[in-house]
């Protein structure tokens, strides 16, 4: 059988500096990865590329990316782990670090032993690692339909673009997980720790936001402040961890009970804050009041005791006849009437 040679070193370089444009152009990493295998494969005539990296998970080699290759193929290789370090012609190059290429498969009992079917395909296979100095990240497979072999030149050329894109999926892994990190501390900055809730700050975002929407939209708008009644006497009786199930309990009440679109948050110790967009003062009144009725029901069950548990809540309003000049003034109102409602003898609402 002839053998061919499909590329030219030039072609290679071509090659190395595009993977280098195509890796800082795109934003999407993924949609990278598959222009690479695209591109790599129709530059070195090959008839299928693929691209594995090591998986911790299962300490096996995963294709992430692909061209020409059928969903049967790539499917059949990941969900089998066919793709293992040091075994077949992929593994070994992963392994040893070096480019490897097997002019005729059909001789080969290591590429039969991974994928035998596709030797009626393919009769050559060219396997690149990818790897940061020491760290082994993956590789690059090609298959070719004739008989091809690499120069000495293009095998090292390859092995730099292999490292070069070793390096961006390295970066790319650092990136997505600072990302992660960063999305975390946003979190934490946003979330109360005990009850999950969005905590002071965030709930007045929350507040002014909806304040805002429902000026521009000439709608109404109820805020509600909730306060746990006699919450030191819980305290002082069953201890403070009992205290904080106390405020987690109700906490998710609140939450469960209140429509997709209202938000409560946690306003500090055992107060919450409670905004309902699009409600009057009447339809607020309504949902404070099943709220507070549920919380005395309900109570709060710990191991074989039910703690007795009521709340007062009060309420205000925004409406196209009354916006205030700030969102926070809401909020001073709604302060006043949870006083007022303390007043009259807590586990009520009030409005004024």
């Amino acid at each position: 059988m002839q053998t061919v040679i499909v590329e030219t070193e030039k072609s290679i370089l071509e090659l190395l500096a595009e993977i280098s444009g195509v890796v800082l152009r795109l934003d999407d990493f993924h949609e990278s990865l598959d222009y690479i295998v695209k591109q790599t494969t129709r530059e070195l005539g090959a008839s299928s590329g693929s691209l594995a990296v090591y998986s911790r998970d299962t300490e096996n080699l995963k294709i992430i990316s692909s061209y020409n290759h059928s969903m049967q193929e790539i499917e059949r290789m990941n969900d089998n782990n066919l793709l293992q370090p040091g075994k077949g012609i992929a593994g070994r190059a992963f392994s040893t670090g070096e480019v490897i290429q097997t002019p005729n498969i059909r001789c080969s009992g290591e590429f039969m032993s991974v994928l035998p079917q596709a030797c009626e395909n393919y009769t050559s296979l060219l396997a690149v690692p990818l790897q940061v100095k020491d760290e082994k990240i993956g590789v690059l497979n090609f298959t070719f339909a004739r008989q091809t072999v690499l120069s000495e030149n293009n095998r090292y050329l390859l092995q730099i673009a292999g490292n070069y894109i070793a390096i961006a999926i390295r970066q790319s892994e650092l990136t997505e997980k600072l990302q992660q990190k960063n999305e975390k501390l946003l979190q934490m900055a946003r979330e109360d720790s005990l009850t999950g809730l969005p905590n002071h700050r965030r709930i007045h975002e929350i507040l002014r936001q909806e304040f805002n929407r429902a000026r521009r939209n000439k709608a109404h708008l109820t805020v509600a402040m909730v306060d746990i009644d006699y919450f030191k006497r819980i305290n002082d009786t069953h201890g403070h961890p009992v205290g904080d199930l106390v405020l987690r309990k109700l906490a998710a009440i609140m939450d469960e009970e209140i429509r997709g679109h209202d938000r409560v948050g946690r306003y500090g110790g055992e107060e919450f804050l409670i905004v309902l967009p699009d409600t009057d003062i009447e339809a607020g009144f309504e949902a404070l009041d099943r709220i507070r009725r549920k919380i005395e029901s309900d109570g709060v069950i710990i191991g074989k005791r039910n703690i007795s548990v009521t709340v007062s809540a009060g309420l205000t309003e925004a409406g196209p006849d009354n916006y205030p000049e700030k969102a926070s003034s809401l909020v001073k109102i709604a302060d006043r009437q949870l006083y007022a409602a303390k007043k009259a003898g807590r586990n009520n609402c009030y409005t004024g």
